[in-house]
């Protein structure tokens, strides 16, 4: 029988959950591990992968968002950034571990910082605005903004980085939670004035694009930083359940507060829209409180599915975990890179519904295939773990020199 012990506190898997692990695998199962929020991760990556190819390759007169159901599926889509960022800050509560005087192990802090900056680095070598770096000398304008824009790597590289600076100053979990509430609440209400200010008016081009959505930037930290401080209070109070309850106390307590959290934003939304002061509805406090309590809900959803579901629990574990890898991996399949094309450069918006959807379960499966295959090899041969690493910085390292010869 294999066991996993946490602290003093050994844990045994049942059977089922054991029977459907493959021989190869990890020990990633521990009782520390809240299996159902890797779930809803799983679940909002599925999501976030068909509603960017959808969007991508859809000829729009196929998706009519003001008619059912795309009007339901647009809707739908909107929340899986918002998931994806809670989550990412619930699960650094569990990650970051303390010392007996309550501050952070040198390691932990230097690997999350590295983490943060390589997040960050990723992000904006998706936007990198030329063929190899000796052109950016010669690039317009235009192209520099278009790579200081925010995306969600560059957003979760630089909370990542705040959030681990609430680690190193206090030196407790429930410092931390007071601290990642008051900041998500600041932000929530501080984000209609933010925008209400031209960024760029005071702040370089790639500072400004995190406080402003008028260059393009998707995720400025107004308001959407907010959801990740949100997910890293609901870790600390996470974390003072019994882990044998964890699960229970998802579905239990999150339903309600969702639901009530719900009906209280729309209704503030509302009542703000009302009052004639142009908030837009991205930056609207009621908006996000909704927002969270949908979020609260599908992660309630989710965990009572969870206790349906066990058998394929390390599956949940795995795909979780790796959430930010599958978020790269389709952005290659689905949109290519600065050095070659793919399919959503191609046919931008030209497709009928029915190719759509082959591409579709084509990138889903590659996407989710591909990150099997990393953990088949990275746990079956020591010398994968070892250098693909290497490989992987060389490849990036040859573009950024030399580029692709084919461009030239």
């Amino acid at each position: 029988m294999i066991f996993y012990q946490v602290k003093e506190r050994s844990l045994y898997m049942s059977n089922d959950i054991l029977n459907n692990r493959p021989s190869w695998a990890p020990k990633m199962l521990s009782s520390q591990r809240i299996t159902a929020l890797d779930m809803a991760r799983f679940i909002a990556m599925i999501m976030m992968v068909q509603g960017h190819v959808i969007d991508a390759l859809a000829n729009p007169i196929y998706t009519p968002t003001d008619e059912f159901p795309w009007t339901l599926w647009h809707f739908a889509r909107g929340f899986t950034a918002q998931v994806f960022l809670m989550l990412s800050g619930t699960v650094h509560v569990f990650a970051n571990k303390r010392m007996e005087d309550g501050r952070l192990t040198p390691i932990n802090f230097k690997k999350r910082i590295k983490t943060a900056l390589m997040i960050m680095g990723i992000g904006y070598l998706f936007m990198f605005p030329a063929n190899k770096i000796w052109d950016i000398f010669f690039i317009e304008d235009r192209l520099w903004i278009h790579f200081c824009r925010v995306n969600i790597l560059q957003l979760i590289g630089l909370t990542l980085m705040l959030v681990m600076g609430m680690f190193y100053l206090t030196r407790s979990d429930k410092g931390v939670g007071r601290l990642a509430l008051g900041t998500g609440i600041a932000i929530s209400l501080l984000s209609p004035i933010v925008h209400s200010i031209n960024a760029f008016n005071y702040l370089p081009e790639i500072v400004g694009a995190y406080f402003s959505f008028e260059h393009g930037s998707f995720f400025p930290i107004f308001p959407y930083s907010a959801f990740m401080f949100f997910g890293l209070y609901i870790g600390v109070k996470l974390k003072a359940v019994d882990p044998d309850k964890r699960t229970k106390y998802l579905y239990q307590w999150f339903l309600p507060m969702g639901l009530v959290m719900i009906g209280v934003g729309f209704l503030l939304r509302m009542e703000l829209k009302d009052l004639g002061w142009g908030i837009p509805i991205k930056v609207n406090p009621g908006a996000i409180m909704y927002q969270v309590g949908f979020v609260l809900t599908g992660i309630a959803i989710c965990a009572f599915l969870y206790t349906k579901t066990k058998k394929l629990t390390f599956y949940y574990a795995m795909f979780g975990k790796r959430a930010l890898m599958i978020y790269v991996l389709h952005l290659i399949l689905l949109y290519g890179s600065p050095w070659w094309a793919s399919v959503g450069n191609i046919f931008n918006k030209q497709m009928s519904i029915e190719w759509t959807l082959f591409f579709v379960v084509v990138i889903e499966i590659f996407t989710f295939g591909i990150v099997y295959l990393y953990e088949y090899l990275l746990n079956k041969y020591e010398k994968f773990r070892k250098y693909y690493i290497y490989v992987l910085a060389i490849v990036a390292g040859y573009l950024i020199l030399v580029g692709n010869i084919w461009m030239w």
